[in-house]
C-alpha cells in the first residue's frame, strides 16, 4: 500500500495508508448494489410508473434511455452523498475509505463536483479502463479525476495500531533536534497528562 503525508492547515504532517484498486472497486461495488435495490424498492412502491414508462417508449432506445436516466440518477446520487457525509458513500463507509484533500484543507463542492465530472472519463466512457490503470500506475492510487481535484481515497482503519507503549519504547536519538523548539521544556510526564 502505497503512503502519503499531508499537512494540514495547522502544519502538522499526518501519513495516511491510500485505498488500493480492490478497495475502491469493492466500494463501488456495495454503492452499486445498494443503488439496485434502490431502484427494486422504488418499482414496488411505483410499479405503474415504471410500467408506463416501459409502454410508452417500447424501443430498445427507450428501454436504453430509461436505463440511462436511473443510472444517471446512481452518478448523481454518489456525488450528493460523497459531499454530505464528507467523502464516503455507504460502499467507502462499509470498506472503511474516505475522500481526502491532499492540500490539507477539507474537501470543498469544487472538488467533488471535478470527481463527479471526471467520473465519467474514467470509469463510464472507458468502461473503467482509464480509471483501472492512472490507479494502478500512480504512486498516490489516483485516478484522472482525483489528480485534477488533488484528492485521493484513503483507508480510514490502518494496518497497525501504534499504542502509547509503543511511542514510549522508541529508541532515543541523541542528534534530534525538534521542528518546534518549544516543546523541549516539558517534560515526558506533561506531554502525557
Amino acid at each position: 500500500m502505497a503512503k502519503i503525508d499531508v499537512t494540514t492547515t495547522q502544519n502538522v504532517t499526518i501519513q495516511y495508508e491510500t485505498a488500493g484498486f480492490m478497495w475502491r472497486c469493492i466500494a463501488w461495488l456495495l454503492d452499486f448494489a445498494f443503488y439496485i435495490a434502490f431502484l427494486f424498492l422504488l418499482s414496488m412502491v411505483f410499479p405503474k410508473l415504471i410500467v408506463l414508462f416501459t409502454f410508452y417508449t417500447y424501443s430498445f432506445w427507450g428501454i436504453l434511455m430509461i436505463f440511462f436516466m436511473y443510472y444517471s440518477v446512481f452518478i448523481i446520487l454518489q456525488l450528493f452523498i460523497e459531499k454530505y457525509t464528507e467523502g464516503q458513500t455507504l460502499g467507502k463507509k462499509i470498506t472503511g475509505i474516505k475522500i481526502l484533500s491532499l492540500d490539507g484543507n477539507s474537501m470543498d463542492l469544487n472538488k467533488y463536483i471535478t470527481r463527479f465530472v471526471y467520473n465519467y472519463i474514467d470509469i463510464y466512457f472507458s468502461f473503467f479502463s482509464i480509471g483501472t490503470i492512472l490507479i494502478l500506475m500512480s504512486e498516490k492510487n489516483q485516478r484522472l479525476g482525483d489528480m485534477i481535484a488533488n484528492t485521493t481515497v484513503i483507508r480510514l482503519k490502518p494496518d497497525r495500531i501504534v499504542t502509547l507503549d509503543d511511542l514510549q519504547n522508541l529508541p532515543d536519538k541523541e542528534d534530534y533536534i525538534p521542528k518546534y523548539p518549544q516543546v523541549t521544556r516539558y517534560t515526558d510526564e506533561e506531554m502525557l497528562a
